[in-house]
Parts: structure tokens; sequence; C-alpha cells
């Protein structure tokens, strides 16, 4: 399907992987922007709704029902650039939601076949499959000259293999653009510069997008995106900045910079930006993993990761003798002290449940100091040998403190695991 499709091109510029898992809500006071937002969306005031959806998506992207109402929102009203954004995160948390939207669309227009904002909604998530052309067809029905539908053939004929008359697609849909041209932009040119090969034509796209819509927080992110593909990272870092300036809520761009920031190997600085996201939103994957990751290599403490989830203290320490059996949740921590004699230990541990479970062993010393990480997923999404286990072997030096920390790879499914400790064989 185009939604789940999409949320590839996405996720290379948001370096963001997705998990086929269900949603595990944050707790708290719900958010009066959703809540005004889902009143709105029930009365089918699209356009009043919109912000306050977005706001609330911003605050808080595991909201699933939010993210839901903010992706029909956005395709109805013509903000298409912010479809992409909760299709991104729905497909991470919620991926029930698709269902939902389709029966919610399907009832729209049985009820209004005169609706074109669900022929909207309904070829956006049908682009990629076998119905996706009469899907679009019916767009063009309201419209011969629509933009969106344009952008839509383009992605049909893309997912079918015809490159070449993708790209005629999408040219044509932004000359038809219009006031929407902004939004069809941001989609367009993800294509043009992951799939197309043609990042300078991506950032000229986005670039005349600007000059259109200077104060659009979104297009600065998106072309930072290609400025750091093609190794700008000053231009990159400037576009960053500009989207968090208009809009301070943007996490993505600041993962974003702490990427760039990464790269150019400025460990602390790319640190500081992925703690910062991690303090408003615990539960994202591009920050944890970035913030991981730099920690490793500048022996810098996993506590912003530690003090953005529950943590739990191990009623145990793990030994030979000793394995241990816990609870794994989305936001949830476990620290598991570790007993050994000097030498050579493997640490595995296991789920009880491999299809929807990715459990992420870390070994840290006792400040804190990350020794050693395994997540068995690889880049793709896939397991790495055919199961959801992490595995490290160290090596124990007498004197030294040992913590095992174990938390989800994934996005929210729960369940049990075993954590063992066994003397390397040699």
């Amino acid at each position: 399907m185009y939604v789940k499709t999409i949320a590839v091109l996405i996720s290379l510029l948001l370096a963001i992987l997705t998990f086929g898992s269900p949603l595990i809500a944050q707790e708290g006071t719900p958010n009066p922007d959703a809540v005004a937002g889902a009143t709105l969306f029930d009365e089918s005031d699209y356009e009043a709704a919109f912000p306050f959806l977005l706001r609330a998506g911003y605050a808080n992207p595991a909201d699933g029902d939010n993210m839901r109402r903010l992706l029909v929102t956005a395709l109805r009203t013509g903000n298409y650039g912010y479809a992409n954004f909760a299709n991104n995160y729905l497909n991470q948390f919620a991926p029930e939601a698709w269902d939902e939207i389709t029966a919610e669309t399907d009832a729209a227009l049985a009820a209004d076949s005169d609706d074109e904002g669900a022929a909207i909604v309904a070829a956006w998530m049908g682009v990629g499959t076998p119905e996706g052309q009469a899907l679009i067809d019916r767009v063009f029905a309201f419209d011969s000259d629509s933009a969106i539908g344009h952008d839509l053939l383009g992605f049909q004929k893309f997912f079918t293999g015809d490159i070449e008359g993708a790209l005629a697609s999408f040219e044509t849909a932004l000359l038809l653009a219009g006031h929407g041209y902004p939004h069809i932009a941001a989609d367009v040119a993800w294509v043009f510069a992951y799939q197309a090969g043609q990042p300078e034509r991506a950032i000229e796209i986005i670039t005349q997008a600007i000059e259109m819509e200077p104060e659009f927080a979104l297009l600065y992110n998106i072309r930072g995106g290609f400025y750091q593909q093609i190794g700008d990272t000053d231009a990159a870092l400037s576009d960053f900045d500009q989207a968090l300036t208009l809009n301070p809520a943007d996490f993505q761009s600041q993962n974003a910079r702490g990427r760039v920031l990464q790269e150019l190997g400025d460990f602390e600085a790319a640190y500081d930006e992925y703690a910062s996201v991690l303090a408003t939103f615990p539960l994202s994957p591009s920050a944890m993993n970035g913030l991981l990751y730099v920690a490793i290599e500048a022996h810098l403490p996993i506590d912003p990761l530690i003090d953005a989830r529950d943590l739990v203290e191990a009623d145990s320490v793990l030994t030979v003798d000793t394995p241990y059996t816990g609870m794994m949740t989305a936001n949830r921590v476990v620290r598991l002290p570790i007993t050994g004699d000097p030498g050579d230990y493997t640490i595995t541990v296991r789920a009880s449940d491999p299809m929807t479970l990715d459990p992420v062993l870390l070994i840290a010393n006792g400040d804190n100091i990350p020794l050693a990480l395994h997540d068995d997923i690889d880049s793709s999404g896939a397991q790495a040998d055919g199961a959801y286990n992490s595995q490290i072997t160290r090596t124990a030096e007498a004197g030294e403190v040992y913590v095992a920390y174990i938390f989800h790879g994934g996005a929210g499914s729960e369940g049990e695991f075993t954590v063992t400790l066994e003397p390397a064989v040699s």
C-alpha cells in the first residue's frame, strides 16, 4: 500500500525506523489541542480542526488517535506534507489506524458520493495497490487538473515500475499545484532525492516552494535533509535551525541536527540534541538510537535515555546460576546488575514473543557509561538472525561493576523477556 511504502521514503529523510506493533499511549492529562481537534473532526470541520491536531501531533506523536485524525484532516485540507508526518508515526505507533481510516472513508463516500475530500483520502490510502488507479481516476472525475491527483498518479506509476512516467506526473503536479504547491513539492521532492537520484532537483523544488511559503517550517526541514544528502552540512544545519526558529516544537529538525553533528564527529553537541528530544518525546527511536551511538563513541552516560523512561530496578542480580525474567514495554528500562568471576561471558536476552518484541541489550559500567550494545534488528528492520535475541560477549574484569539495561527497540508491544549469563565458549 502507498501509506506503508511511502513511509520507507520518508524514513530515509527522517531516519525513523518503522515497527509494526500496537500503540502504548503515554500517560498523562489529555492534550487540550487533541481534545479540541477531535471535537472539530467529529463535526467534519476539518479546516478548523487541522491546527489543533497538528499542535497535538508535535506534542505527542505517539498519540495514534490524534495522528489518525491529523492524516485524514491534512488530506482533506490540502496539507499533504503533514499527512506524511502523521503517516510515518502511525506506521510506528498505531498500524491498526489504516483499517479505521478505510472504514471512515468508505462510510463517508457511501453517505455522499460527491465528497471529494473522502475520494482523495481513499486514493492516497490505495496508491500502489491494484485498486489504486481506479481510486485516482475517481479523484480526476472531480477535477481533471487535480494537482494531488497527478501527485498520486506519479506514485502509482512509480510503484508499478514506470519511473519516467512517474517523474513526468510529478512535474505536472508541480505545475498545477497552485495554493497547495508547498505540500505537493514536499511530497514530490522526496522521490527526486531518494529514488530518482536527483537531490539537486529536489533542492530546487523545495527552494521554489520556500520562496512561496517562507514561513512554512516543514520545507526547511526537508531541504536540510537534501543538503545533508549531498554533503553540504553547513546548509543543512542552517535549514534545520530555521525550521526550529519557525516551529520550536519541531523535534524532527532537532533529531536531524543531531544526525548532522554526529556525522561531523561533534558527539557532545549531538548528544545534547538527542537528549533534548528524549526529554519531550521519550519514545523517539531516532533520538534513542542517536544518543546510544554517540554515548558509546564519546564515552558519555546514557542517563538521558534512562531519565526519559520508566526505570525498573531488577529484584535480583544476574549470575550464571540466576537468570532474570521481566516484562518489556515501550517506555520501560530494566536495570539488572551483573555478577561474575573475571573472564569472558555471553549475555543473551530472549523475547517470549519474537514477532512483536525487539529487546535491546546494553552493558554499562557503574557510571552508566555504555560498554557494549546490541539490537537484533538490522538497518532494514529485519531480524538479524531470524529471532529477536540480543546477545553480547563481554570480558568481566576483577573489581569492575557491570550493569545490563534492557529496553524495547520497537514501538510499543509488551511481553516477557529472559536474560541469561553464561561463560563464553573458548
